[in-house]
């Protein structure tokens, strides 16, 4: 009989180890001068001389990532941003500012715990892990608050040409969507990243956004004509229309995503396709 497959061959991919991190120049003259010291042979709580002060260094190397990271947030492109006209970097700045200094302090992280010699390969990998975790999550966060200040960037411009409240639907559908597609794409690096195969996943979610668009053709027929209504603007709410071939006129009260209602002279309120 033939022998039991593994039901998860071919979706974990076997993850690389972590080379072993040769000592560098710094190593090395760290090694030199607590040789010349002679205390070579010294430990305390159970780590060499030598492995504390390339502990401190890598304490050092955060340390510096972070108040450098700092001071440019704080001082250096606050004042970049404050010699130009338009108020968008400003915002950005203010909005992304501490999740970009996190970005670099968990980027100098990893590189601090690479260069420790005497951690071993399993806690470099865990750590490592971690550190990449994080940055996902941030990464994420950034993303979100970009599409945030898109939104608010979008009603701002509405509001000065005179037409606050017209895209309000279509930005509140593509905020939805873009947070939806970027958790999507973060979960897939997530999985990528621990050894997960995400091609069956992709083609899964392809063939699922393919019947999905066949189920819901008609929806989103209606979405993409609210759309070129928006944009086009053939009538605005308030305006008397007539509907082609449907015998139906009367007063338009609020535009959707997928139908338009309209106030016909009896008093009645239809709801018509954006498609019609």
């Amino acid at each position: 009989a033939p022998a039991p497959t593994d039901p998860l061959e071919g979706v974990l991919v076997t993850r690389t180890p972590e080379p072993t991190v040769t000592p560098g120049r710094i190593e090395q003259q760290t090694e030199e001068v607590v040789e010349r010291l002679g205390l070579t042979g010294t430990t305390i709580l159970g780590l060499s001389v030598v492995n504390w002060t390339n502990l401190a260094i890598s304490l050092l190397y955060v340390l510096a990532a972070y108040l450098i990271g700092t001071w440019l947030m704080r001082r250096v492109l606050p004042q970049v941003a404050g010699r130009t006209p338009s108020e968008f970097d400003d915002r950005l700045l203010e909005t992304m500012g501490s999740d970009v200094r996190w970005l670099v302090v968990l980027f100098s992280l990893h590189f601090a715990t690479n260069r420790l010699t005497f951690v071993s390969a399993e806690l470099k990998s865990f750590l490592g892990d971690v550190y990449f975790v994080a940055g996902l999550v941030v990464v994420v966060r950034i993303v979100f608050k970009l599409i945030d200040l898109a939104d608010e960037w979008a009603h701002r411009r509405m509001t000065q040409a005179g037409r606050e409240g017209e895209l309000e639907h279509v930005t509140a559908l593509l905020t939805r969507v873009g947070r939806v597609v970027t958790t999507i794409i973060g979960l897939m690096v997530f999985l990528a990243h621990f050894g997960v195969d995400v091609r069956a996943l992709s083609a899964a979610l392809g063939l699922g956004g393919l019947a999905i668009s066949l189920a819901a053709q008609d929806t989103i027929a209606d979405a993409i004509a609210a759309a070129i209504i928006l944009v086009d603007r053939p009538f605005r709410v308030g305006d008397r229309i007539e509907i082609q071939g449907g015998c139906t006129c009367g007063y338009v009260l609020d535009r959707g995503v997928r139908t338009t209602r309209i106030r016909t002279g009896d008093n009645r309120v239809i709801i018509l396709p954006n498609s019609t």
